[in-house]
């Protein structure tokens, strides 16, 4: 396996070898598995040679630059997750709730700063420019949940996978989109009031 370049030795974890970048590498997030493949240390030396030589700083812009957000660390979790590809645009309008456009409400949902919901049976849902067969990376927060007895279900065009989430915090999926002419995610409840609380910066972006 080619070895990364001397210089950045000591970015990467120091001493010159290749156990001492693979154990940096895995406290990022990859997996022994990921590690030993060919393509990460190819994409190594192709980040290392980038402008600033600073390997965090240059990790931070190109992950960026792949559709990864957040602290560095996130972003090599999603880097990992997406089996070392980008992701592309946005595609959600309004996914942080900031005004009362954008989405269908059904049934029991509102929009104030955050969507939420009141346990009835309604979906909140966007049109988007998504392909069927294609896998999208979902990430959504729940903010706030009163209900424990089930979770708020999610996904892209009907017939697709369906994800269900149960607790408060940050969550992240990727859903393979489904044959749906409207195009549609959505998030719904059922049965009735078996999610109750408030979602907040919703995501959804192809994974490259």
């Amino acid at each position: 396996m080619p070895h990364v370049s001397d210089d950045k030795n000591a970015a990467v974890g120091g001493g010159n070898t290749d156990t001492s970048e693979q154990a940096w590498l895995k406290t990022q997030g990859a997996t022994s598995d990921q590690v030993n493949d060919a393509w990460l240390e190819v994409f190594a030396l192709t980040l290392l040679g980038a402008a600033t030589g600073n390997f965090n700083t240059d990790a931070y812009a190109y992950l960026g630059g792949l559709g990864h957000t957040g602290a560095l660390p996130d972003r090599w979790a999603s880097f990992w997750a997406g089996g070392g590809g980008g992701l592309g645009a946005e595609l959600v309008t309004n996914g942080g709730f900031d005004t009362d456009t954008d989405w269908f409400k059904g049934s029991g949902w509102q929009i104030s700063l955050v969507a939420d919901t009141d346990g009835q049976l309604g979906d909140l849902a966007q049109v988007l420019a998504i392909t069927e067969g294609k896998t999208y990376r979902i990430s959504l927060d729940i903010t706030q949940q009163t209900s424990a007895v089930g979770g708020l279900r999610i996904r892209l065009g009907s017939g697709g996978d369906q994800w269900e989430f149960h607790s408060v915090g940050a969550h992240t999926v990727d859903i393979v989109a489904g044959n749906d002419a409207q195009k549609r995610l959505e998030l719904w409840v059922s049965p009735a009031n078996s999610f109750i609380g408030e979602i907040d910066n919703v995501s959804v972006k192809e994974v490259l």
